[in-house]
């Protein structure tokens, strides 16, 4: 089931997005759709726990408290991809502190919307599954949505995971792990460390730092910063 949510309470603007969104989601083969319409400020009280399960959360800039409500679900569900749209009077960066995945100019751009679906299922598509790890005890399983990044230590790594902090060490290699996962997802930011696009939070040009959404703090080193800010500007069009 492919779960949507619109905060909007003109019908057009929700049936132009609806209908594009279904065109593109048939032609991938997602027969089960959930367009979840949120029509105020008090249904939008009510909506927060149901939302942050969604994949696809679009948000008119024209409904009250429309930027305080992105915020919210950035910060409880990265996962939840964000669209804005709308005329609007707010600042640049007060948009991009909700995080967004895509700016439209109103709901009838349906080609921008279709163009971002189309390449959010070409990035999805390599980052659904999961990734299989041994150690001398156990095979672990792990959802690759889920890894924040690995960490090396000599012939060791460690997974900083989404949802715990796992206290096995892998006897693996950077490089192995790095021509498992999709690059699109998955960046080598320093010989020590590969990171999930997905978890990062910030980008700190001044000290070449990734910020991630569990609060730590990784390095780029000048060996791959160029090819980390391409990536990083592909994965995310609007610098965070």
């Amino acid at each position: 089931m492919y779960l949507i949510a619109i905060y909007d309470n003109d019908s057009s603007n929700v049936n132009n997005i609806s209908e594009a969104i279904k065109s593109i989601l048939i032609e991938h083969k997602v027969r089960k759709i959930s367009i979840m319409q949120i029509l105020d400020s008090d249904h939008l009280n009510l909506c927060p726990c149901k939302v942050s399960d969604c994949h696809l959360l679009l948000i008119s800039l024209a409904m009250p408290n429309a930027l305080e409500f992105a915020c919210k679900i950035s910060k409880i569900s990265p996962l939840c991809k964000i669209i804005i749209y709308g005329e609007n009077n707010f600042e640049t960066k007060e948009i991009i502190s909700c995080r967004p995945s895509a700016l439209l100019k109103n709901s009838s751009d349906t080609d921008s919307l279709k163009e971002w679906l189309e390449q959010e299922f070409e990035n999805s598509s390599h980052a659904k599954g999961f990734i299989f790890l041994e150690t001398k005890k156990a095979q672990i399983i792990l959802s690759v949505n889920e890894i924040i990044y690995f960490s090396s230590e000599g012939h060791y790594i460690n997974v900083i995971n989404a949802k715990s902090n796992l206290n096995e060490r892998f006897k693996y290699k950077l490089d192995a792990l790095q021509s498992m996962l999709s690059e699109s997802i998955f960046v080598r930011i320093h010989k020590s460390y590969l990171a999930s696009l997905i978890h990062i939070t910030k980008l700190d040009k001044k000290q070449h730092l990734f910020l991630m959404d569990n609060g730590d703090k990784l390095p780029i080193s000048d060996y791959y910063y160029k090819d980390v800010i391409k990536k990083f500007r592909q994965f995310c069009p609007f610098e965070l």
